[in-house]
């Protein structure tokens, strides 16, 4: 049997790895990558983007599916920080669940680097849906012990 503690922390790292895959082997021209002395290890590793993108939601697959995984993470992490931390942690969860839809929104108007993009608005907008749909008797419960 799991402990509590541990089942509330494998999902989100589980989700955080799965999307972190997908820039390990496809995505490794963004800038978190680039600057880790790892290039030839990654060089080993890189996958060809070619096939997804003649897929009818590669793009989707390629670009959308890892934002959202690694948002369901971070989603997850504060749903569970919160619970053994109490209602003090409940301001850091609001920006977590702002923080996506505001870097979109920066890189929307040139503040920060980084394509603004709809799908990506749209994929969060889904995550945010489905983990507060899955979590909705948590939540409450949190929200009711404020």
């Amino acid at each position: 049997m799991i402990p509590e503690k541990t089942k509330a922390f494998s999902l989100p790292v589980i989700l955080l790895v799965i999307g972190g895959a997908f820039y390990v082997f496809f995505r490794q021209d963004i800038a978190g990558l680039a600057i880790l002395p790892v290039q030839d290890l990654l060089a080993v590793v890189r996958c060809d983007t070619a096939w997804l993108s003649h897929l009818p939601c590669g793009n989707i697959m390629l670009y959308t599916l890892p934002d959202m995984l690694w948002y369901a993470s971070l989603l997850l992490l504060q749903i569970a920080i919160i619970k053994r931390i109490g209602i003090i942690g409940l301001p850091v969860g609001c920006v977590a669940v702002a923080l996506p839809f505001l870097w979109e929104l920066l890189q929307y108007f040139h503040l920060i680097p980084g394509t603004y993009d709809i799908y990506d608005l749209a994929g969060y907008l889904i995550t945010l849906i489905i983990i507060v749909t899955c979590k909705r008797k948590s939540l409450l419960q949190l929200l009711h012990s404020a």
